[in-house]
């Protein structure tokens, strides 16, 4: 799935989200960046994490976000304004233009899932991976996603498109043989919950049914008027008060063996 045009819009919406801030803390938290370290987000998106990593880094260090979306690159180059030690680039994870062991810590947010070769990806940054290096992957388990739905054929349909939009939609029960593979130690995982019990523009439910429905749509996985209906019955259950959802993203810690 590529985030241009109206589907990267909503993903920095997503970002913008309260359930978006308390999943960056855990990454912040996970990744411990320290002063003086060189720090790669591949994926950055529209850059939202990139001036927490370069407040940790501070004069001495350097951070680098990377995105294949011209446009979230744009949005993440107004981010970085007036940041020195951060800066956003146009890249591709599997050809990085980086020295080998150039980074401390990589971070790679909602990105290895999307990739057909992971393995190919996973190789490359533990190429530009420092000795000992950590790496946090974190990575939504899609089949965990639950809507608490009285159209459950509906939803069912939708989620069956929705788990197109990945090739690999569970990764993170794939990861550690493709991280020990690549070059690095499974350290830990740990999951970073979402749920939401009411449906409004600052719950990462409402704009994920947006992105569900745009990608589905554009693919002609489902119809107009099914995902109308589907967003409708999400606007009723909020109004009736029965709204509930759930999603699992997985924390993958390692380190560069």
């Amino acid at each position: 799935m590529k985030y241009e045009g109206n589907i990267a819009t909503i993903q920095r919406r997503l970002a913008e989200t309260s359930d978006f801030h308390r999943r960056r803390l855990a990454v912040l938290d996970a990744i411990a960046v320290q002063p003086g370290e060189r720090v790669l987000e591949v994926g950055c998106g529209g850059g939202a994490l990139l001036p927490s990593f370069a407040a940790a880094v501070g004069e001495t260090g350097s951070v680098v976000g990377i995105d294949i979306s011209t446009d979230q690159i744009a949005a993440a180059d107004l981010v970085c304004t007036g940041i020195d030690v951060a800066e956003a680039e146009v890249q591709d994870v599997n050809q990085l233009p980086y020295g080998d062991a150039n980074f401390d810590a990589i971070i790679a947010i909602q990105v290895i899932e999307y990739l057909d070769q992971p393995a190919k990806a996973l190789l490359e940054l533990r190429r530009v991976t420092g000795a000992h290096g950590r790496l946090v992957i974190l990575a939504t388990n899609w089949d965990t996603m639950f809507w608490n739905s009285r159209a459950p054929k509906l939803t069912a349909r939708v989620q069956a498109a929705w788990r197109e939009h990945a090739p690999h939609p569970n990764l993170a029960a794939e990861l550690r043989p493709l991280l020990a593979d690549a070059g690095f130690q499974m350290v830990r995982q740990a999951p970073v919950t979402i749920i939401n019990n009411a449906y409004h523009e600052d719950a990462f439910a409402y704009w994920a049914a947006q992105l569900i429905v745009a990608f589905a749509i554009g693919r002609d996985l489902i119809s107009q008027a099914d995902a109308n209906a589907w967003i409708g019955e999400l606007e009723d259950a909020q109004a009736a008060g029965t709204f509930f959802f759930s999603s699992t993203p997985v924390l993958t810690i390692a380190v560069a063996v």
